[in-house]
């Protein structure tokens, strides 16, 4: 499921994991308080995707929903691991967190930021930063409230050129824990282990296999208790 829900963020992947740290005259590597942020993003291939980010600034996690997509992702930095949830199959993977993913939303130290000027979106002010891997280098830019927050922005170059992200809402508030975790009762998967192995894909916990789907398609659910 990772692959929809990474296709699925498109601009927002491509901008968020573009900008830089909170250097002097910067704004922060991260939102500095608890924030819920909805987002229109269009990707390079033009399509529009409603995106949901939930951000927890105590814990470091980030939840990450693609509205249509059954499911969602939470990025874990402070515990270095992600958490992918298939709502369809009530399963998820836990794993390590590897370096790309980690820069996904939390935007990465090694980019130049210029600072063009102040806009107001989704009722929010925010500065305009031209985003660069070096100075004078094209990519793109961002507009970041003071307290870390992406409103809007747009990869350079890109083929669409009406390709980016631009918040629609902006709710500030503690975010609860429980959006950070699997529901109770779904299964997880361990992607690694022997076919039939409890824990293993298409296996339901002390039980044989289930008949797997084809490649990539999203593990199946695990079939409901007889009733007594």
């Amino acid at each position: 499921m990772r692959t929809s829900l990474i296709s699925g963020l498109g601009a927002l992947a491509l901008v968020l994991g573009a900008a830089s740290a909170g250097a002097a005259g910067q704004p922060p590597l991260t939102p500095t308080r608890d924030v819920s942020v909805t987002y229109q993003a269009q990707d390079p291939q033009g399509t529009v995707h409603v995106v949901h980010m939930s951000f927890d600034a105590t814990g470091q996690r980030l939840r990450i929903d693609v509205i249509g997509q059954p499911g969602f992702l939470v990025i874990d930095r402070k515990a270095k691991r992600f958490i992918e949830v298939n709502a369809a199959a009530h399963a998820y993977v836990e794993a390590p967190l590897p370096p790309s993913m980690g820069n996904l939303m939390f935007r990465s130290p090694n980019m130049h930021l210029t600072r063009k000027g102040t806009a107001r979106v989704a009722g929010l002010s925010c500065t305009v930063w031209a985003l660069s891997a070096a100075p004078g280098s094209p990519g793109g830019e961002a507009c970041i409230t003071g307290d870390g927050v992406v409103l809007s922005g747009q990869p350079a170059n890109g083929a669409n050129s009406k390709a980016g992200i631009k918040a629609t809402k902006v709710v500030y508030g503690p975010q609860p824990a429980a959006l950070f975790v699997p529901p109770p009762g779904f299964q997880r998967i361990r992607p690694g282990l022997p076919p039939g192995a409890p824990g293993a894909p298409g296996a339901p916990p002390g039980g044989p296999a289930l008949p797997p789907g084809p490649p990539g398609a999203a593990p199946p659910a695990t079939p409901a208790p007889a009733k007594p």
